[in-house]
């Protein structure tokens, strides 16, 4: 969001795709990971329940990312949501097979 100075309108538009591009990821994590993060959550004392951990943080994380529209922060979230969506990928393998 651009800040507003004397009579100048807020631009609401980075808002907005920031609230986009959160639902886009939340999205991505709920239809690749939900269905086995809602079989595995509680019931698994192995990798299961640091999938389950992880997926809970991704989805908090998320939550916290709508309202920034900050370029740098926005790069480091894709890192490090990257890192953890490969996290549970493997973890969902493993025990898939």
């Amino acid at each position: 969001m651009e800040k507003a100075y004397r009579d100048e309108k807020i631009d609401y538009s980075n808002y907005r795709e920031g609230k986009k591009k959160v639902q886009i990821k939340r999205d991505c994590l709920e239809l690749n990971y939900g269905v086995q993060y809602r079989r595995w959550k509680g019931v698994h004392c192995d990798d299961r329940q640091l999938f389950c951990n992880v997926y809970e943080m991704l989805a908090e994380a998320l939550d916290a990312m709508e309202g920034v529209d900050n370029t740098l922060i926005w790069i480091g979230f894709n890192t490090q949501y990257e890192k953890e969506m490969k996290i549970l990928a493997d973890i969902q393998e493993r025990f898939s097979h």
